[in-house]
């Protein structure tokens, strides 16, 4: 995740949450973020609801998003989120935002089931993970495999990845109901060439197939 969303593909990617949380109905009043950062995303999210809890495991992180100004109405939490939740965020929530988290997990499903005690009924997940089935992965997995190293996609810090129907899968068996899927690229030394000759339509796409060859898929679901 970025420390701030200055680079050209990070604006494209804010672009792509913003217009998710735009999709959200707006009966929606609480969001609980997960894997907060330094808390670029937080500010949009404290500009949109009225209870925002904000999570992350690493302190300073944690400090660095409170020192934003606008953001003194968050409520802040250290917490391993290869734990479980805290027992009181229990249907606490209209929305649950968790952007670049599963794949630095040791248990995905685990934290998606403790994700759904979380919502409310018919809450929205918001979750975004790299993608093995794109065509940066595959650049990726060839120079990790030349190098005698196992790809992590561009992270040593991933510790389990996924291809985007693995993923769907994992959230239909967790009681989500995906409502839109959407692919975006962020691009390798190989894949800027591609990526510039199909500008703007596949920098990021909702378009089956397509949205499933993003290098990152970001997913929104609802509570079944």
């Amino acid at each position: 995740m970025p420390t701030d969303y200055n680079a050209t593909y990070e604006v494209e990617r804010l672009q792509i949450f913003q217009s998710c949380i735009g999709r959200i109905p707006s009966s929606a009043r609480s969001v609980l973020e997960l894997g907060c950062h330094t808390g670029a995303t937080t500010e949009r999210l404290a500009a949109r609801f009225e209870r925002v809890v904000a999570v992350d495991v690493d302190p300073d992180r944690v400090a660095a998003a409170r020192a934003r100004p606008g953001l003194e109405r968050v409520e802040w939490l250290l917490h391993d989120l290869d734990r479980p939740l805290p027992a009181a965020f229990d249907r606490g929530f209209d929305v649950v935002v968790a952007c670049e988290v599963l794949e630095h997990l040791r248990s995905p499903a685990d934290f998606l089931a403790g994700v759904h005690r979380a919502l409310a009924p018919a809450g929205v997940l918001l979750v975004s993970t790299p993608n093995l089935l794109s065509a940066e992965a595959v650049v990726g997995w060839l120079w990790a495999w030349r190098e005698g190293k196992p790809y992590e996609a561009w992270d040593p810090s991933h510790v389990t990845l996924f291809t985007s129907p693995e993923l769907l899968a994992l959230l239909r068996r967790q009681g989500f109901s995906p409502t839109n899927v959407t692919g975006y690229h962020y691009g390798t030394p190989v894949v800027p060439l591609i990526k510039k000759a199909l500008r703007p339509r596949l920098t990021a796409t909702s378009r089956w197939p397509l949205n499933r060859l993003g290098f990152d898929v970001i997913v929104e679901a609802v509570a079944a």
